[in-house]
């Protein structure tokens, strides 16, 4: 009878050690997917800052243009008078 709980005591000791060495494993784990999941926030943060910054790079993109076809435009309607001969822009 003495050596059944002898037995049953180095049983129990075992599992108890494996028990101790999984809840090791699950914390690491956890500690993984948390350390997961703060990288994903910090991407999608950068992700969101990066997109904000096109979007600005996007609009200053459009003012350049239509800057440029304003200038462009003017340049052409200075070439037109300057077209004309010098007596016709004096004496309109």
């Amino acid at each position: 009878m003495a050596i059944a709980i002898q037995t049953l005591s180095q049983a129990i000791e075992m599992l108890r050690e494996d028990v101790e060495h999984e809840r090791h494993r699950a914390d690491r784990a956890e500690r993984g997917v948390e350390e997961g999941r703060k990288r994903i926030d910090e991407l999608q943060t950068s992700l969101a800052d990066k997109r904000r910054r096109i979007d600005s790079l996007y609009t200053e993109l459009a003012s350049a243009r239509t800057a440029a076809m304003i200038s462009g435009s003017e340049a052409a309607a200075l070439r037109t008078q300057l077209a004309r001969p010098w007596w016709r822009r004096w004496f309109r």
